[in-house]
């Protein structure tokens, strides 16, 4: 990737993309950080907590009957409370991974067509046929993106949205009385709904940015003062080239307008709050 804009720092698509490592450190500790909130707030202990496949069934007192002996138990108890923090921290490392790398190649994208545009402007290019040739590059980057990063990165907003929808109907349901319900309940729904925000409007930006490159040939070609020595039939071809192509960032298949993306949340929202949504169990309690 060459930045060779003529009036933008060098420095910024470094700064942003480490910004974008440390955000993702950032919300892996406050993830990890919710996960152990939870598990103290559900008193996930071997007193309150049983496993039904060790007690027998005609057991019905609050201290029932173990089908192993009790320091069996409490050994397994405190396994599978281990292997949910290991499970924890798997998983969150894979979703910010993969949220990490799909925005950080829009934000790349997005550098790119800026760089584009800025020395189309000012003329950087010897003829119009290089800035086609680089904005064909970009159809080829987009191509690449809306591919296997783009399927997998739906399956994990898939994901953060249905811990929202739940996380938010659980909060709604809490007694007012715990306190700590509700705060972890706050903290589940900021938790996701920033994993969710993440990508969807870094894609939406790429696409507003490249809706800027349809329109780039006929801001040219109506600025005569720029591109008085250039011959009409190459301005006229890189207007066809530009206008040709839909320059368009793709979760679930479906172009991310802002305008989509704006609907989809209010439609969300709305549904949530009308209760018409089903409830289903969110995979951030396991």
């Amino acid at each position: 990737y060459n930045y060779t804009s003529m009036h933008k720092s060098r420095k910024k698509p470094v700064f942003i993309l480490l910004a974008f490592f440390v955000s993702g450190i950032i919300w892996f500790i406050f993830s990890f950080g919710v996960s152990i909130l939870r598990m103290f707030a559900l008193g996930l202990d071997e007193d309150s907590t049983y496993i039904e496949w060790f007690i027998k069934s005609e057991s019905n007192s609050d201290q029932p009957t173990l089908k192993i002996p009790s320091e069996r138990y409490r050994a397994l108890h405190y396994f599978f409370v281990a292997s949910s923090f290991w499970g924890f921290i798997f998983f969150d490392l894979l979703y910010i991974a993969v949220v990490i790398n799909y925005s950080s190649q829009c934000q790349l994208i997005i550098f790119y067509i800026e760089n584009i545009k800025d020395k189309v402007q000012n003329k950087a290019y010897k003829s119009l046929n290089e800035a086609c040739k680089e904005i064909y590059h970009v159809y080829e980057f987009l191509k690449v993106l809306n591919g296997k990063l783009a399927f997998v990165t739906t399956l994990i907003v898939f994901i953060f949205v249905g811990n929202v929808i739940t996380s938010y109907r659980n909060l709604a349901k809490t007694d007012r009385d715990h306190t700590e319900n509700i705060v972890l309940g706050f903290f589940n729904i900021a938790q996701w709904l920033i994993a969710t925000a993440f990508p969807v409007l870094l894609a939406t930006r790429l696409t507003g940015v490249g809706k800027g490159l349809c329109k780039l040939g006929l801001e040219i070609s109506s600025r005569p003062f720029v591109y008085t020595e250039t011959p009409d039939l190459e301005l006229q071809m890189f207007l066809n080239f530009t206008d040709a192509t839909r320059y368009n960032a793709k979760l679930a298949f479906v172009p991310m307008y802002p305008s989509l993306v704006l609907g989809f949340a209010f439609l969300v929202l709305l549904l949530i709050t009308l209760g018409t949504i089903p409830h289903v169990d969110s995979v951030s309690w396991f």
